[in-house]
């Protein structure tokens, strides 16, 4: 083989390889993404439970629409609902 086929050749698989690192740094980014997301929602949605939770224990539940009101306007929280 001559220099110029070694060097055609080495460019193309370090290229192949490129493209499969790009390609597996962003599915990996994705799915780090997601978990997040849902790691947020679980944190949130506990949040919620213990507190409105409190609130039945101390007898304060005509105040849970302003706390539920208040929790939808944290940033990062685009809705909220309750469902017994």
């Amino acid at each position: 083989m001559t220099r110029k086929n070694i060097f055609t050749t080495m460019t193309g698989v370090m290229l192949v390889m490129f493209l499969a690192m790009i390609a597996n740094i962003t599915f990996n980014l994705r799915e780090f993404g997601f978990s997040s997301a849902k790691i947020k929602a679980k944190l949130v949605a506990e949040s919620v439970k213990n507190c409105l939770t409190a609130h039945m224990v101390n007898g304060m539940m005509e105040n849970r629409d302003f706390y539920v009101n208040q929790t939808k306007k944290l940033n990062g929280v685009d809705d909220l609902w309750i469902v017994r």
